[in-house]
């Protein structure tokens, strides 16, 4: 007779029974060794204080929860405001938050621009210098493209309350995305409310909320009438995505009345400039940095090269770099200079710390230049002031003949130049003044502007490193050694 697994007592309080909850156990199911262990491991896991404690942060972000990195209910640290290169952005907002917040009136502004423009950026500079001022003020920020359950402007707002009840510690709202939209948007209100009297709320990537292209879709509309709720607290609203005709094709003709907007254009060449100078100048390694990055030259050859793209991102990434680099580089200095004297191998670091400074220098890149380019530079190494591109046309096609080389025509020429000024070599710039044949807006024979070129390395350096490296045009009459002039020196 085979022996049947014992059976559970449906209403007992015995051993098994105190091993697991009651619902653990359903009437005349058998116990097994394989459940008793189960059942102790339950047990010992319902009891365990790991289960009331607060949830990780990347539960919170897997169950669409708001993260600690979306609510900024502080004063950030100090740093340079206005923004470099984006002054009169930053004094608009300024002006914004002012007329929202101290005269309590509540509204909402639309920053619009390309990737990499300064939106975000400026959005909370702003945010922060206005802190400094009003610590009373608190900052709430939402990425519409991050853990948005739904991506509606319902979900925005069941979002918007939970980041603030998880701020206050306040119990959060029982409604869900399928309330009433009133009922949403008044708690959304009143959780605003519980931060304090006055609140920024940043959206950031609002274009996901909007469904409809169309004048009939409300989206934006709702969450500008916010700050009017009232419930709702003084409550700026800056709302930012890429899209420059949002406003229009959202809500038609009456998008001026929903909001006020503020284009961001795309930084200049001078600005990238400027927003590496000022951060190498309030850095304490920053003339090192700047070395490290191959020194002046090969400095302006990144920018160059990183602003065809206008996204600032990229500068801040390449200054946070070279200041890496420049810290590299300190400590290699300092292990060289301690080690010296007894180990020969601190002259090979030294050694090959200069050779980091000097790696990214544009001449080095000669001998990869195409041929054509290589002329070029020929031709202007030959001329001691900037010249217009037709007449550098005219001294490249003398170099060909020299060469016995058929002439190239002047579009591919100038596209040379252009890519020569990507690499730092040079610089195209527009003729001003009234000298000869120089006039603003001078055009050549087949309709084009004219351009001086300006040679942005010496042109000493130039004439040795063709030498050196363009061994095939060592023929040419521009990199020939004068005698008379080398016997005058």
């Amino acid at each position: 007779m085979t022996a049947q697994p014992m059976m559970a007592p449906p209403c007992e309080d015995d051993e098994n029974m105190e091993l697991g909850k009651p619902q653990d156990f359903g009437p005349g199911e058998p116990i097994t060794p394989q459940k008793k262990s189960r059942f102790k491991k339950r047990a010992v896991e319902h009891d365990s204080p790991e289960k009331t404690a607060r949830p990780t942060e990347a539960k919170r972000a897997r169950h669409g929860h708001p993260t600690a990195a979306e609510i900024m209910l502080e004063a950030w640290e100090e740093e340079v405001y206005p923004l470099v290169s984006r002054e009169r952005e930053c004094g608009l907002l300024d002006e914004f938050l002012k007329a929202c917040l101290e005269s309590a009136a509540g509204s909402c502004i639309y920053l619009s621009g390309g990737p990499g423009t300064g939106k975000t950026s400026v959005a909370r500079a702003a945010s922060k210098a206005w802190l400094r001022e009003h610590p009373d003020t608190r900052v709430l920020e939402i990425n519409c493209m991050e853990n948005l359950r739904p991506c509606s402007v319902p979900g925005f707002l069941l979002k918007a309350g939970q980041a603030c009840s998880l701020a206050t510690g306040k119990k959060q709202s029982t409604l869900s995305s399928r309330s009433p939209l009133s009922s949403l948007v008044a708690s959304a209100a009143s959780s605003l409310r519980s931060l304090g009297k006055s609140a920024i709320l940043i959206i950031d990537e609002v274009d996901q909320l909007v469904k409809k292209w169309n004048a009939g879709d409300t989206s934006l509309e709702i969450l500008c009438d916010l700050p009017r709720h009232s419930e709702a607290p003084a409550l700026a609203i800056i709302m930012i995505a890429n899209h420059v005709d949002l406003l229009v094709q959202a809500c038609g003709p009456r998008w001026k009345s929903v909001c006020s907007s503020v284009l961001f254009e795309r930084y200049t060449l001078q600005q990238f400039k400027n927003i590496v100078q000022s951060r190498f100048a309030a850095a304490a390694d920053g003339e090192l940095a700047e070395k490290a990055l191959g020194g002046r030259a090969g400095l302006e050859l990144r920018i160059r090269r990183l602003a065809n793209a206008g996204d600032c991102r990229h500068i801040v990434r390449l200054c946070d770099d070279g200041l890496a680099k420049a810290e590299e580089m300190r400590q290699e200095e300092g292990k060289a200079e301690a080690s010296a004297e007894s180990k020969p191998g601190g002259v090979q670091s030294m050694s090959k710390m200069a050779a980091m400074q000097t790696s990214l220098d544009p001449l080095d890149s000669l001998k990869s230049l195409p041929l054509p380019q290589q002329l070029l530079l020929c031709a202007l190494s030959s001329v001691e002031e900037p010249v217009l591109t037709s007449e550098i046309f005219q001294r490249y096609l003398d170099c060909l003949s020299e060469l016995k080389q058929s002439p190239t025509p002047k579009p591919q020429v100038l596209s040379a130049l252009s890519s020569l000024e990507q690499r730092g070599l040079l610089s195209l710039q527009k003729p001003r003044g009234k000298g000869k044949g120089r006039g603003k807006g001078r055009k050549g024979a087949q309709g084009a502007t004219e351009e001086l070129v300006v040679l942005a390395v010496c042109r000493d350096s130039l004439k040795e490193a063709l030498q050196q490296s363009a061994k095939a045009l060592l023929g040419l009459r521009c990199l020939t050694p004068d005698p008379g002039a080398k016997a005058q020196k």
